[in-house]
């Protein structure tokens, strides 16, 4: 009772502070000579804190309670600043401006990086880089971070049931272990395990998210042999905000959240919390009996604080804190409805991150010092499971320091480099694997260099370089070399690279009692990639077409076979992955209405035999699908959106003979939504519902945990 007379009273305070007459400006800005729309570039209303950035899209929306005649100014690295002046902003009336850019004479765009955020980086090597604007306060959709991630291509997201199982992420036919989630730059891989549960993190607490496919300097170290999926918080705001959000769905599940923005000065802070739990009682069939699901309920709570302050006009602290605690039934495959009875075990999770921040930005670079602490707690129960006479506990904790430093320099005009360091100690103290340390350096330089332009043809050559050096204190040094170019021609552009990685085995790989095998070896990994993107704006639609090929061929990967009664891991899969990918959208310059595909198709084979008379050589992996697609539409009128997404995956084998008896047959899932948004008092709000697999589809992305049936959620968010 005492917590929602708090959250009343939080409402009631900040609404009484923001309910002054709104006033909106918003618009886009493109280039002149292409009528491409410009990321990245800074809208000001002169006389005034307000300000925004525009996305990916070059739209921009910038709310201010002060009406009045004002100057808009517009700036973008690389191209000319251009002012709209006296421009009227009237109470509870929106303005809408179109800026078109020129390019700068004596400065190089496609090189000089002085961009908002560390996604709008050119040094990384070609590849295909996905920015994803999720700002989920603003969003017209009550999504988690799986449904928005699922909807991107060569993305599979392996998840063990209902909201509250786990769920990883696995990019390109790669393995969980093989794809490394940061957030903000700092590892999120379970140190035992290898993986991580994206189900940890919340959409509402996000700004941003790049899906980096491939190897990358920037994004370099274990872990990284699929890609790099980096999580970006949202910052504190410029002026005094709150946001209060709510939902119920199916099975029981319920969530809370809110976020407070309190800037004092220069000093801006943000205080955050989403709280979620659910029953999750839904059915399962197994030879036509019908079962209901058990254990399978979870409780999660989320809690972060973050701010950021300029020091000076070019130097810029921050830090942030966030707490994950969640408990959760933690059930085994499901095989029958007398199996199901003793389905018992539990697992408790308390994770924190913290970080400290200092970036100095000047007129022809940067530099940055980041350091981090981040701990992990789990402890598993199984009172069904006996050891030595006793139920089954464990308890593990895992504790990682370290330090991140970044700098780039313009030496000219047509040169950037980027070079940097970063270290790391692990240590885990684990009931089950033992207490062990080690410790990760590494030192990466990359380069930017433009070796061709043309203003009259509109097109430009772009190479790029890069040499990553990782030691880890068990196994030694590791080169990661890595080389593409990138050639724009108009609206289109073609880019090629080719480079290294590696994944350092897990903790439980080397040391799980019993079965650890402390003599492995890293594995290793080729990356190899091309493709060819467009885009174009007519009048305000803009069309994406994105089309590539790549190949990534993996040594010594890691596998756990039975031995003498054991299983243990050991150095013996070769694998070789290839495919292509297509991706195509339709949309408008404000994000409304939009329309889009995505395809992949690729096979992800083993290519080397595990012993004599192997004859599943050359036999296509196990729950790895072959095809993947997406596809959606969305569009609205005035204050009502709504849509429909779908996505499909291809058949995939359970065991690596490939039998045709043992397959997951292929499924695809549909989601409707509708959204209204409306004010009251001052204050925006949204009220949204969806259906969730529309179609009912019975499946199961990993045998024996059935996903849920159609099911139904309701959302409801307030904001200032």
């Amino acid at each position: 009772m005492q917590k929602i007379i708090l959250l009343l009273l939080t409402f009631t305070v900040c609404s009484a502070a923001a309910a002054r007459p709104s006033v909106r400006l918003h618009g886009t800005v493109s280039e002149k000579e292409s009528g491409l729309p410009l990321s990245g570039a800074d809208v000001l209303i002169l006389g005034t804190k307000a300000g925004a950035s525009t996305d990916d899209e070059g739209y921009f929306e910038i709310e201010t309670a002060a009406p009045g005649t004002y100057d808009i100014v517009v700036h973008c690295t690389g191209y000319r600043v251009q002012t709209q002046k006296n421009i009227l902003l009237r109470p509870g009336k929106s303005a809408l401006l179109h800026f078109k850019l020129e390019k700068e004479i004596l400065k190089t765009a496609a090189i000089v990086v002085e961009g908002q955020k560390e996604s709008s980086l050119r040094l990384m090597l070609p590849s295909r880089l996905e920015h994803i604007e999720v700002k989920f306060q603003k969003q017209i959709q009550n999504l988690d971070l799986a449904q928005v991630l699922s909807a991107e291509n060569s993305i599979f997201i392996k998840s063990y049931g209902v909201a509250g199982q786990l769920q990883t992420i696995a990019l390109r036919g790669m393995s969980a272990e093989q794809t490394q989630v940061l957030l903000d730059g700092i590892p999120l891989n379970n140190m035992q395990l290898g993986s991580a549960d994206i189900g940890f993190f919340n959409g509402a607490d996000l700004e941003s998210i790049d899906i980096y496919r491939g190897g990358s300097p920037l994004f370099g170290g274990s872990g990284a042999v699929g890609g790099t999926v980096n999580l970006h918080l949202l910052p504190p705001s410029e002026t005094p905000a709150y946001s209060l959000r709510a939902g119920a769905a199916s099975f029981g599940n319920l969530n809370t959240g809110f976020s407070i923005d309190m800037p004092v000065g220069e000093f801006k802070q943000r205080f955050y919390y989403f709280g979620q739990a659910g029953e999750n009682t839904y059915t399962a069939f197994q030879n036509g009996i019908k079962t209901e699901l058990q254990n399978r309920d979870f409780s999660r709570h989320d809690i972060a604080y973050s701010n950021r302050m300029k020091i000076s006009q070019s130097l810029l602290f921050s830090s942030f804190i966030k707490s994950f605690k969640s408990e959760a039934g933690a059930p085994k495959a499901f095989i029958n409805a007398q199996t199901e009875a003793s389905n018992l075990a539990r697992l408790k999770n308390e994770n924190t991150l913290a970080s400290l921040k200092l970036k100095y930005r000047g007129i022809q670079g940067s530099f940055s010092m980041q350091t981090y602490l981040r701990n992990e707690w789990m402890e598993y129960r199984d009172s069904a499971f006996l050891l030595n006479g006793q139920p089954l506990h464990s308890v593990h904790y895992n504790r990682e320091t370290g330090v991140i430093l970044r700098g780039r320099y313009l030496f000219f005009p047509s040169l950037l480099l980027m070079g940097g360091a970063e270290g790391s100690l692990q240590r885990i103290n684990s009931s089950a694997a033992g207490v062990h340390r080690r410790s990760r350096t590494a030192f990466y330089l990359s380069s930017g260099w433009q070796i061709f332009k043309n203003q009259t043809l509109k097109s430009e050559l772009l190479l790029n370089s890069s040499l990553r050096l990782e030691h880890d204190s068990n196994f030694g040094p590791i080169l990661l070399p890595g080389a593409g170019f990138t050639f724009h021609y108009r609206n289109l552009q073609f880019y090629s690279s080719i480079g290294k990685n590696y994944r350092a085995p897990s903790f439980n790989d080397l040391y799980w009692l019993p079965g650890g095998n402390a003599d492995l070896k890293p594995e290793q990994s080729l990356n190899l990639e091309s493709g060819a993107r467009y885009k174009t704006v007519f009048d305000s639609i803009a069309v994406t077409l994105n089309g590539g090929l790549y190949r990534n061929r993996v040594s010594d990967q890691i596998k756990w076979l039975p031995e003498a009664g054991l299983w243990k891991p050991s150095n013996i899969l070769e694998v070789d992955s290839r495919g292509g990918e297509l991706e195509s959208s339709v949309a408008h310059i404000n994000g409304v209405h939009r329309l889009w595909f995505n395809y992949r198709y690729g096979l992800a084979k083993k290519t080397a035999a595990e012993f004599k008379g192997d004859n599943t050589n050359g036999n296509r992996l196990q729950l790895i699908p072959a095809e993947q697609w997406s596809a959606g539409v969305q569009s609205g009128w005035k204050n009502l959106r709504a849509g429909l997404q779908g996505a499909g995956t291809g058949f995939r084998y359970k065991t690596m003979q490939n039998d045709a008896d043992q397959i997951l047959p292929s499924f695809a899932v549909w989601r409707v939504w509708a959204s209204v948004h409306f004010r009251v008092a001052g204050q925006k709000g949204a009220l949204s519902a969806s259906v969730e697999n529309l179609l009912d589809k019975r499946y199961e992305v990993i045998p024996g945990y059935p996903m849920p049936p159609r099911n139904f959620r309701l959302g409801l968010s307030i904001n200032n």
